[in-house]
């Protein structure tokens, strides 16, 4: 009993000098939103959406709504808040496949407090191959469907087709997955109407770690590592970092506080590193709750 005391006591210190010690990885060159919310409410379990779907009825509905507060604060100007809801219903047609679709409406509570829509996303996961039951692969098939306005009028971009292919495992102390993504744009123009070259591929490297400290809370990090190409085969890279503390409030709710940070890769220079883990400057904090049913 001590032994696994002291070895999840180990985990979870090193998690929290992952989540704080600076990357040295190298990567440059995306737009950082002034306040970005989490693709996903962090404090859903994965667990839960297999669980409804397996007990109650092949269907359920993910819900998320998400506070987020740019950190940076303007001297001239109210600091950026925004609130987000997304809305994710999932379908299990076999034990294989799992379909889903997510969009999420943004309100912006400063500027001109404009209501805006994201860009819809039809996923396909796809069940892997159980080495034991710790380890097995995960894969899935997604494409984007362009309903945000800067998607549909500045980028003119007509859809995407993506994969993503990787292995997880899950264990006592920790779960840790690992995904390797692949998308390919369809835009009608090399350019976007601000002149700035659109991608044609992007290619991503995604670790989620996940650290359960009760069985209510847990510490959760997810970071993305992308490399995109231009129609001119220009390369452009960038990175997302969450970090999140959740608590499961009961089967179906749960909650999350935490942080996000996003930008560019490489420094002006273009050759040092600019991954940060934590940056006042283009970071966020944000506070969350979603539902499953």
């Amino acid at each position: 009993m001590m032994r696994r005391s002291n070895l999840k006591r180990t985990v979870l210190l090193g998690t929290m000098i992952f989540m704080m010690a600076p990357s040295v990885l190298k990567a440059q060159d995306s737009t950082v939103n002034a306040v970005r919310v989490a693709p996903t409410p962090i404090g859903t379990s994965v667990t839960v959406i297999e669980e409804t779907l397996t007990k109650k009825s092949p269907f359920a509905i993910n819900l998320g709504l998400e506070m987020a507060e740019k950190i940076q604060k303007d001297e001239f100007t109210p600091k950026e808040n925004s609130l987000t809801m997304t809305i994710e219903p999932i379908y299990r047609f076999n034990e294989t496949f799992v379909g889903s679709a997510r969009i999420a409406i943004n309100q912006d509570n400063f500027g001109q407090h404009e209501t805006t829509a994201s860009d819809g996303t039809i996923s396909l996961g796809i069940k892997g191959y159980d080495f034991n039951p710790e380890f097995k692969t995960v894969h899935a098939l997604s494409t984007v469907v362009p309903v945000a306005e800067k998607t549909v009028k500045t980028d003119r971009l007509k859809g995407s087709l993506s994969t993503s292919n990787g292995i997880a495992y899950t264990g006592l102390y920790f779960n840790l997955t690992y995904k390797l993504g692949l998308v390919r744009f369809f835009h009608e123009f090399t350019q976007n109407a601000d002149g700035s070259p659109n991608l044609q591929y992007r290619v991503s490297h995604l670790l989620d770690l996940k650290v359960p400290i009760t069985e209510k809370w847990s510490i959760g990090t997810v970071g993305t590592y992308r490399n995109g190409f231009t129609y001119k085969g220009f390369e452009r890279y960038s990175f997302i970092f969450d970090a999140d503390l959740s608590y499961e409030v009961n089967q179906y709710l749960a909650m999350n506080i935490g942080t996000s940070t996003d930008g560019n890769a490489l420094k002006s220079n273009g050759v040092d590193s600019n991954i940060k883990v934590f940056d006042e400057n283009t970071g966020s904090y944000r506070f969350g709750l979603s539902y499953t049913y």
